[in-house]
């Protein structure tokens, strides 16, 4: 376990220093076909979710099952939506982006001739009048401020260039470490370290991780790879609510007490129950999120996808999520792994009898 702690450190550390802005996942993508040489097959598809396949090196009888490992690349951000005279860019938010977070925020905005440093100005106290600090701006009251003349920016920048959050990741204390993306590139580390023991482990099952794309803005990259790869099971790696002053403890999962495995409506419980039995192997201990109804995650999607896949979801606790501070306990994201590997290791034909319903009367024909 070691071992995977200190890789899923350096995945961490490396994943969430690409941009990855919903829809614009290129640069993420990119590193991520230099990155996955210990698979058998890499391959993206038209929506750019980046697939990792390790085919099966072990029997499982007389069907090989195929098992999909989804975890999201992309993160929240914005867009230029309008360049003002002056050089001051408007923008929109692309997934759920909080105004409270983007006060004096750096940013970067993705221009066709390369990346540009800014800063999204705020009107200083002295001069903001008394009944205005306490409320929160308009989005028609945020603009980017490059630093350049009107001139320049206009040479450079264009409305619909994407603009990512500026954030270099810091480790806290206790092996915690805080930046922007780790929803959800902490799951992505998780899965990114899962396939890559796996590589050197036995495995009944075709094993394929995705890297979707677009979860922040509808899922729909998960929508695209269920239905391509037509997998037998699937989980969604993601990051869930952690403990935080002010929530519920019924709201949340603890941080550095493993990972949790969702129950409820999108939770297939077969899938469930073999996840639990991969931890008691693995000696993890695992938390319960209960989610009764819909997600929110990839699992949505690729539950309902073509004739329905039997699905489950391993979340990752995650403070202050859709930040440029989220905080993950390192440990979370090393048992998250080998809990993943340890159940693709166990995932065979037998193990999966009855998760795809049965024919009760009538012809096959």
């Amino acid at each position: 376990m070691a071992d995977l702690r200190a890789r899923a450190a350096a995945l961490l550390e490396q994943l969430t220093s690409f941009p990855a802005v919903s829809g614009r996942e290129e640069p993420l993508r990119e590193f991520l076909k230099e990155h996955l040489t210990f698979v058998d097959e890499v391959w993206t598809d038209a929506l750019g979710n980046l697939y990792a396949r390790l085919k099966a090196n072990a029997s499982s009888g007389e069907k090989t099952p195929k098992l999909m490992l989804a975890a999201h690349m992309d993160e929240i951000g914005l867009v230029v939506t309008a360049i003002e005279k002056s050089g001051a860019l408007r923008v929109a938010p692309v997934g759920g982006v909080d105004l409270r977070n983007l006060l004096a925020a750096q940013v970067i905005v993705h221009t066709q001739g390369g990346p540009l440093p800014g800063v999204i100005g705020t009107i200083p106290p002295h001069l903001t009048q008394a009944k205005d600090r306490t409320q929160l701006p308009s989005w028609d009251d945020l603009y980017i401020d490059l630093g350049l003349d009107a001139e320049a920016v206009l040479s450079r920048v264009r409305p619909g260039d994407p603009v990512s959050m500026r954030r270099e990741g810091t480790w806290l204390a206790n092996g915690r470490y805080t930046g922007k993306a780790l929803d959800n590139r902490a799951g992505l580390a998780a899965a990114i370290a899962a396939c890559e023991a796996l590589a050197e482990r036995c495995r009944p099952a075709d094993v394929i991780l995705v890297a979707t794309a677009q979860e922040e803005v509808g899922m729909r990259g998960a929508v695209v790879a269920a239905q391509s790869l037509s997998p037998d099971v699937a989980i969604a790696i993601d990051v869930g609510f952690a403990d935080m002053p002010g929530l519920a403890r019924r709201e949340t999962i603890q941080m550095g007490k493993g990972p949790a495995l969702s129950i409820g409506a999108n939770i297939h419980p077969g899938v469930r129950e073999l996840l639990v039995q991969a931890a008691q192997e693995a000696e993890i201990d695992v938390q319960v999120e209960v989610l009764p109804a819909s997600s929110g995650t990839d699992a949505w999607p690729i539950q309902v996808a073509n004739q329905g896949v039997p699905t489950g979801i391993v979340s990752i606790p995650l403070r202050y999520m859709h930040s440029t501070v989220e905080v993950v306990d390192i440990a979370d994201v090393a048992q998250a792994a080998e809990l993943l590997a340890q159940f693709a290791a166990m995932l065979t034909a037998e193990r999966m009898g009855g998760w795809h319903g049965e024919r009760i009367t009538g012809s096959t024909e």
